[in-house]
This record gives structure tokens, sequence and C-alpha cells, in this order.
């Protein structure tokens, strides 16, 4: 055994020495359960090979979805479409969606939601339900905005979260947006449960964290450096200065406190 690892590793050594070649498994073996490889069964139509899949959810180990576009031409893009696995990403069905690309993917309590960019001039942006997990689809309605619909995030059916030119909330599933104009002065970074974390644009120093819903501030403290370009992840914050990575983790005294040991040489984060 320890010589078929031995063997293993100086082939991976070997392969980059000699340009770096990828070992891919062979077509229809599983890769980490769920893809075969990017052209797996069902995920490009032939008539339109220039289409692509952008954005991934999987429900459950066997139900997944993905969501891109498809074009018969150059910069022609024609349906906004969603790929439906159920044995793990293994086979695909195509489904067509009226629209250019899909944008967003969330799940949530058994339901499913997706963004559509439905028209460039101007921009619309459909959004979708789903409650058979994407088997079937209904447009709840229609959104407008020139900077484009991201960080979609539901808590529940009935409350969501969202960002387009400003940030936006739904109590009654997605059918109605209200602009929340407070949050603006705030660059928004992770969302969990009905809270946003985020920096202040007047000083991006200031880390802080407030409930969308109440529209209540929970706590802000202030970071040592500029922590604007910095990444948020479950309560943890990371950040480059002065070539090392500083990672940050949010304690009960809702401050955020250097990780020990957590100051490496970063060339980005």
């Amino acid at each position: 055994m320890s010589d078929m690892r031995n063997g293993f590793i100086i082939l991976i050594v070997l392969s980059v020495f000699l340009g770096g070649c990828i070992f891919l498994p062979p077509e229809g073996t599983p890769s980490n359960g769920h893809f075969t490889s990017w052209d797996t069964e069902g995920l490009e139509d032939p008539d339109n090979p220039l289409g692509g899949a952008s954005v991934f959810l999987f429900i459950n180990k066997d139900i997944g979805l993905a969501g891109g576009w498809l074009s018969k031409g150059l910069g022609e893009r024609d349906f906004s479409c969603l790929w439906r696995t159920e044995d793990g990403g293994y086979h695909w069905k195509l489904t067509k969606l009226p629209g250019h690309r899909v944008k967003e993917l969330v799940g949530v309590d058994g339901f499913v939601y997706a963004v559509t960019e439905q028209s460039y001039n101007p921009r619309t942006y459909g959004f979708w339900e789903s409650h058979d997990l994407g088997l079937t689809w209904k447009l709840k309605t229609e959104l407008a905005s020139p900077y484009g619909v991201n960080d979609l995030y539901f808590r529940d059916t009935l409350h969501g979260f969202m960002r387009a030119d400003g940030y936006y909330l739904t109590t009654d599933g997605g059918k109605t947006w209200q602009e929340e104009r407070w949050l603006n002065r705030i660059s928004v970074r992770e969302i969990t449960d009905s809270l946003v974390y985020g920096v202040l644009h007047s000083d991006h120093k200031i880390v802080g964290c407030w409930n969308y819903v109440t529209r209540r501030e929970m706590f802000r403290t202030e970071m040592p450096y500029d922590a604007f370009r910095g990444h948020f992840s479950n309560g943890f914050l990371a950040f480059e200065h002065d070539k090392r990575l500083k990672v940050y983790r949010l304690g009960a005294d809702n401050r955020y406190h250097l990780l020990k040991g957590c100051n490496y040489k970063a060339d980005g984060v």
C-alpha cells in the first residue's frame, strides 16, 4: 500500500513538471459523488454548444440544479436554462425558461428560487419559484435593476433579502420587494438568518452586524486595518495586511479577535 501511495504521488509530481497535465476520471466514473465531468450527458445541448452552467445548487446528495444559458450564436443568448439531476450528477435533464441566463439559485424548506436575466435594455430580471425541487417553475414577479440581482438569500419561504440597485426585503415569498435605504450606508458582506454583516462605507475599519428585519444594529467594532476587502464566513473575517493573511473570529463579546497562529504570508485574499 505504501509503494502504491508513493507511486501515485510521484505520478502527480511528474505530471506537473511535464506540462501541468490534469488527470480526470474516465467518463461514467463518479467524481466526489456528484459530477462525472463538465461534459456530463445533458449539461450541453448538441445544437447549442456555446451554452454553459454558471450557478449550482445541490438540494441533497441526489437532487441538484445547474443554471446557465444556451446560445445559437456568439453573443446571442436565447434561453435561461436549468439542468436538473436526480442521481447525484450522473444524468441531467434540461429545462428552458424565458430570458437570457440564470443568475441565482437558492433553496430553503423544500422550495427553490431562481433569478433569470430577462432582458438587456432595460435590464429586467424574473423571480421564479418551484415547489417541487425544480421540476416545474412559476414566475412570481419581474424586477428591474441596471446593476443586476445578487446576494439572494431566504431564511424561510416568506422572508428574503437581495441586492440590486439597493438592498431589498420581501415578506411574502418574493411576490413584492421593499427597498431598505438605510442599508445603503453599509457594504453588506455576509447574510445569516436575519442578520447582515458588513463594513461602513464612511469608514472601512468599522465592521458591524445589523438585523435587517428589525433594522436594529447588533454591534460594531473597529478593526486595526482596512476591512473593506475582507471576506466573511460564518463568524470569521479574513483579509490581507502587509503581505500577511489575518484571520479573525467573532467572539461572545461581539468583537472580532485575531486567531493566534493565523498570520501567514499572502499574495492576496
